[in-house]
């Protein structure tokens, strides 16, 4: 699957003093197992997030061209893990609230939202 980061990690000069958001689109290849939960295996991917990110400069499709898969598409699905934020300061879960549904994100790819929210996880796909 294609996994999206920040994009703040590129080697640019100046990129941090950008407005708005960045984003870099980086391969991530997942296994899954049948025995483990959902719950496992969301955390086992957001767990694996720290190695993906150290060579996500390399992006999407400098990945698939060191892979030897120039011109291809190898997937079509997004998927967004959305883990609950347990570490947030009381500032920042003031200023940064959701406020109605989470609209889906319009893209090319057929997109599975997953999020830990203190209930359980909630599960949608566009």
């Amino acid at each position: 699957m294609a996994t999206a980061i920040s994009g703040r990690e590129l080697p640019l000069q100046g990129i941090e003093t950008l407005d708005g958001p960045t984003l870099a689109m980086v391969p991530q290849a997942v296994l899954v197992n049948p025995e483990d939960s959902l719950d496992q295996l969301v955390q086992s991917v957001n767990a694996n997030l720290w190695d993906l990110i150290k060579n996500s400069q390399q992006g999407a499709r400098g990945a698939l061209a060191a892979a030897g898969h120039h011109n291809t598409t190898l997937f079509d699905t997004m998927v967004n893990i959305l883990p609950l934020g347990q570490n947030s300061s009381d500032l920042t879960r003031e200023v940064f609230q959701i406020h109605g549904t989470r609209s889906a994100w319009k893209t090319e790819y057929t997109t599975l939202n997953i999020e830990e929210r203190s209930g359980g996880i909630e599960i949608s796909l566009h």
